[in-house]
C-alpha cells in the first residue's frame, strides 16, 4: 500500500471541488451497527509526533471552523491498519472476537517488527483535512498484509478492501466550513 503522492493530489482535487461547490458529505456520529468507526487496528503516533499533529489540527480548524471533529488531538490521532467490524457501542472485555483480533495482531507484530510512517504532507479531502505518509522501508504495508491473513475469517469486514494510502485524520468535517475556499487555499 505504498502511499503515492498521485493518490493524494487526487483526493485533494476531490475535496476542493467538493468544498468549492458547497457539495461536502456531513460526517455522521457512530451508530450501532453502522459501517463506520467500529473496532479497528490502528498505529498510534509517538507523543512527539502526536502533538505535532495536534498543533496541525488546531490550525486546520482554525481555517474549517469549531463545528468540525478534531480527530487529530493527541488523545485520538491515529492511522487505521484495518477495520475489523461495525461499530458497537459495548465491546465485553472477555469478548471472542476481540481475543482472536488480539492473538492475530500479536503474531503480526511478531512477523514484521517496528513500523514506521514518514509524514510527508497535507491534503484535503471531501470530509476531511489529513496528513498524507508513507512507509519508507515498506515495514507498514507488510504489516497490513500479514494481518489480512492473520485475521482470516474475522477479516470479513475488509475483506477485498486494499487501502491504497497511508494517512491519519486531523479534522472531519460534519458539513460545510463557513468560509470554503479557506480550507482549499
Amino acid at each position: 500500500m505504498a502511499s503515492t503522492p498521485a493518490r493524494f493530489t487526487e483526493l485533494f482535487e476531490q475535496g476542493r471541488k467538493a468544498l468549492l461547490s458547497r457539495e461536502v458529505p456531513r460526517q455522521e456520529p457512530p451508530r450501532e451497527g453502522g459501517g463506520r468507526w467500529g473496532l479497528t487496528v490502528a498505529l498510534r503516533p509517538d507523543p512527539a509526533v502526536a502533538r505535532r499533529l495536534e498543533r496541525l489540527t488546531a490550525a486546520a480548524m482554525a481555517v474549517a471552523g469549531d463545528a468540525h471533529w478534531p480527530t487529530g488531538a493527541v488523545v485520538s490521532s491515529h492511522f487505521t491498519v484495518r477495520t475489523l467490524e461495525r461499530h458497537r457501542r459495548a465491546v465485553p472485555r472477555d469478548d471472542e472476537r476481540v481475543t482472536r483480533y488480539r492473538s492475530a495482531l500479536r503474531r503480526s507484530c511478531g512477523r514484521v517488527g517496528p513500523v514506521r510512517l514518514e509524514l510527508t504532507g497535507l491534503t484535503l479531502t471531501p470530509t476531511s483535512v489529513m496528513p498524507c505518509a508513507s512507509s519508507p522501508d515498506r515495514a507498514a504495508d507488510r504489516f497490513a498484509a500479514c494481518l489480512a491473513e492473520e485475521l482470516g475469517h474475522d477479516g470479513w469486514f475488509e475483506a477485498g478492501f486494499t487501502r491504497d494510502i497511508w494517512y491519519a485524520n486531523l479534522v472531519h468535517l460534519t458539513g460545510l466550513p463557513p468560509r470554503p475556499e479557506a480550507p482549499v487555499a
